[in-house]
């Protein structure tokens, strides 16, 4: 999928057991992970050595850093994601890492938001795809590939905004619009 941007939206397709993709924020691409505190206030931040072992345990999760909405809103809202006020990570570790154990404080139930909250937690990369594409988009590029099955020119296959598409969907839309036409 190349290099992950932060503060951008992804997909994460089995964040949650239903395995419906999940729009996450990306905070920092790097590899970390978070310890429950000993005093369980809370989880501890760090930057991880390539020889550290990957995936889980029970007390530990490895992965990029990602903030996203908890399992119990039921359609989560992606621009709120990325409007949260957030600023970037530092770049050295040890300072990223206080951040991120600071704002990991900062999330969790009743920190400001009604019925749902944010969770910052390290995703194993293997389960981001893709670029986030709202449900709008998604319906968009949707009827756009069924146009073009429909004059016999095979389909589109787009994963969302940034991604290098070779047309974009106004465009393919302009051209559908003439080729049905003619």
């Amino acid at each position: 999928m190349g290099e992950l941007r932060t503060d951008v939206l992804y997909a994460v397709a089995d964040l949650f057991t239903e395995g419906q993709p999940w729009p996450v924020r990306v905070l920092d691409a790097r590899r970390w992970s978070s310890t429950s505190s000993r005093d369980r206030s809370g989880f501890v931040w760090r930057l991880d050595n390539a020889g550290d072992t990957p995936g889980s345990s029970w007390d530990t999760n490895y992965g990029v850093a990602c903030l996203y909405w908890s399992p119990t809103d039921p359609e989560p809202d992606g621009a709120a994601l990325l409007e949260y006020p957030w600023e970037p990570l530092p770049e050295d570790p040890e300072e990223a890492g206080a951040e991120l154990t600071r704002r990991a404080k900062e999330t969790g139930p009743g920190r400001g938001h009604s019925s749902v909250w944010l969770c910052l937690v390290p995703i194993p990369r293997r389960r981001i795809s893709t670029r986030w594409l709202e449900p709008a988009q998604r319906e968009a590029w949707a009827q756009a590939s069924a146009r073009l099955a429909a004059l016999g020119l095979g389909s589109v296959q787009y994963g969302g905004p940034g991604d290098h598409a070779p047309i974009s969907l106004a465009q393919l839309t302009a051209l559908l619009d003439r080729a049905e036409q003619a």
